[in-house]
């Protein structure tokens, strides 16, 4: 499983340069298998990856970008990155928080955080 996710991660390069989405996409989803690998720093340049595309091409506010915000903090955490996982989770709690303090999104900010302080 892991030598076909290493030779998708390694074609991906420019050939998506005109659907940044699709990159995004297909980043998100190798991250997230190198993740349930226990891959976690391999996985880490592909989360960070699809937050640009996103952030660059969505709104911030948008569900897709927050997803990618979160999922790299996590996997920041997972590859004990905790200064970058403090700082990502950090900035999607305070996008998230314009939802107000009640939003089952921004709530979700606090578990992952105060892990990571842990």
């Amino acid at each position: 499983m892991k030598e076909a996710l290493d030779r998708a991660a390694a074609k991906i390069g420019d050939r998506f340069q005109d659907k940044p989405l699709v990159e995004a996409a297909i980043r998100t989803v190798i991250g997230d298998a190198y993740g349930s690998l226990h891959e976690h720093t391999r996985a880490v340049p592909h989360l960070e990856r699809a937050v640009a595309i996103r952030q660059t091409h969505l709104d911030p506010d948008d569900p897709n970008t927050l997803d990618s915000m979160n999922r790299l903090a996590n996997m920041y955490s997972w590859a004990c990155r905790h200064s970058d996982a403090i700082t990502s989770i950090s900035r999607y709690w305070i996008t998230e928080a314009r939802l107000g303090p009640d939003d089952p999104k921004t709530l979700q900010c606090v578990c992952p955080l105060a892990a990571v302080y842990v």
